[in-house]
């Protein structure tokens, strides 16, 4: 069976489910939209740190938890560098 859809991330630590192939069934997309406001209700009300990293390392989701355990705020980890947020400076390699 085809892929229905992937997770991208949108901007201010949003995601969408795209990509979906629209064979599938007509409902497809109205589905993947459903289930999209269902992951973001998830993430952003999970009692665990839920964050998520770009190829490069950078940060392009950081959810609520994640800010009260690191202690930066979603717009200071947006588009930062894990490493730098979370390891501290004496331990870092580069």
């Amino acid at each position: 069976m085809p892929s229905v859809g992937r997770v991208t991330p949108l901007g201010q630590a949003r995601f969408r489910l795209t990509n979906f192939h629209p064979a599938v069934t007509p409902q497809a997309p109205q589905k993947l939209s459903a289930h999209s406001a269902n992951l973001e209700r998830i993430l952003d009300s999970a009692q665990d740190a839920v964050f998520a990293l770009a190829h490069s390392g950078n940060v392009v989701f950081w959810n609520p938890e994640t800010e009260q355990i690191f202690g930066y705020t979603q717009e200071e980890a947006m588009g930062a560098e894990l490493a730098n947020l979370i390891v501290p400076k004496q331990y870092r390699r580069f």
